[in-house]
């Protein structure tokens, strides 16, 4: 594998953390928590640190990035939103505190070659571009039109920049 800053999305975080201004929250005994699948590893290690300290239940919705960014739109009932960008129709939603984005993790996009292929040039943009046309085949999940998987979502952005996503 090799790791391609260039092709990394420009999202400068794939996922951001956004709070939910509700005053009955703070003294809930459940915290009801949204989030797409990647954050299911960090949420599943920290919440029993996090239960013993505070004495709150979290109750963890995990889902697709795409699923669980619709549900903060719609405003179905969640105490703290982990979203995926582009988010501005989740802040536009009126759902969340603009002010509460808090940049999570970063999801780094790689290109794979065969044991023994000759590594691709990803040094600049025309030189990815060029990669990504000469391919016999690219693989990435579906980026459903900004709201599927990060991953998807920074390779369909990605292509849209080098002109070539069509």
């Amino acid at each position: 594998m090799v790791y391609n800053p260039t092709v990394k999305h420009l999202l400068s975080s794939a996922i951001a953390a956004l709070v939910l201004f509700h005053p009955h929250s703070a003294r809930a005994e459940e915290i009801t928590l949204v989030a797409p699948g990647g954050m299911r590893c960090p949420i599943d290690r920290m919440m029993p640190t996090f239960e013993a300290k505070t004495g709150y239940k979290v109750k963890p919705t995990i889902g697709a990035g795409g699923a669980t960014h619709r549900q903060v739109v719609r405003g179905e009932p969640f105490d703290v939103p982990i979203v995926q960008p582009p988010y501005q129709d989740v802040l536009a939603s009126g759902n969340v505190v603009a002010s509460s984005e808090t940049p999570l993790a970063t999801v780094a996009v790689v290109v794979a070659v065969r044991k023994g292929d000759p590594k691709p040039d990803i040094a600049t943009p025309p030189a990815v571009k060029r990669m990504l046309l000469e391919a016999k085949a690219i693989s990435y999940p579906d980026g459903a039109g900004g709201l599927g998987g990060a991953a998807g979502v920074s390779v369909d952005e990605t292509q849209k920049k080098l002109g070539i996503l069509e």
